[in-house]
């Protein structure tokens, strides 16, 4: 199912719910730590945070940055944003609880950490937060269904110029590949894709890529998707 045009994508009624949660905490020390270690512990850290929770966490985008400080050291820090989206509300954070995690990944990387957490309203808003969501789907459903539920809130709108819209999603596609639980015994490899909107690359569009893999009884899948926003 392929619809090709230059829209936004409505999400049936659901723009007017896209103004997703941000929280920012701030605290830290001066220090040269290797990036690639600081990488490894913050992603751990936050994993473990939201593991035990409905909540799908989409890829952390971690910056570092360096600068010299009133003393003419260099005082480093390290900034991570965070997206996520829960099933339910109670799997809603506070900003005290974005300040604890904050406070323990400082602490442990002797650090000054950044957090920018992004609550979303609706999982078509980050690439790998659909592709996990898409694939929890997948455990009882099939492919074609599940994929007809997803695209089924998307549908092209007009011009941009005319309508007052909150989202900027343009396009969306998915692809499946490997076992599926909905298949028969001894079932073949699986590769299926769908695709609506506008994936045509400028300096006006955003073309981001998520992917997910998990295991069942007839052996592993990756669903990957990809998502094209305005600019």
């Amino acid at each position: 199912m392929i619809i090709n045009s230059m829209n936004i994508l409505n999400l049936k009624n659901k723009n007017s719910q896209f103004n997703s949660s941000s929280y920012y905490v701030n605290k830290g020390k001066i220090v040269d730590t290797n990036i690639t270690e600081i990488t490894n512990i913050s992603l751990k850290m936050i994993k473990n945070f939201f593991s035990g929770f409905k909540v799908l966490c989409g890829r952390p985008e971690i910056v570092m940055k360096s600068n010299f400080n009133e003393n003419n050291q260099i005082s480093s820090s390290i900034q991570i944003t965070i997206p996520y989206y829960s099933y339910d509300n109670e799997s809603v954070f506070t900003t005290q609880q974005f300040y604890g995690l904050q406070v323990q990944m400082s602490e442990k990387i002797s650090m000054n950490v950044v957090l920018r957490i992004i609550h979303l309203k609706e999982p078509y808003m980050d690439a790998t937060v659909l592709a996990e969501y898409i694939s929890n789907e997948l455990v009882d459903g099939k492919f074609f269904k599940v994929m007809s539920s997803i695209m089924g809130v998307v549908s092209p709108l007009g011009s941009t110029m005319n309508l007052p819209i909150v989202s900027n999603l343009i396009g969306l596609k998915v692809n499946i590949s490997g076992r599926l639980n909905s298949e028969r015994s001894q079932p073949r490899m699986t590769k299926q894709s769908m695709q609506i909107g506008s994936f045509i690359l400028s300096n006006q569009t955003n073309i981001t890529l998520g992917s997910y893999t998990t295991s069942n009884k007839k052996g592993s899948n990756t669903v990957r998707v990809w998502i094209s926003h305005l600019i």
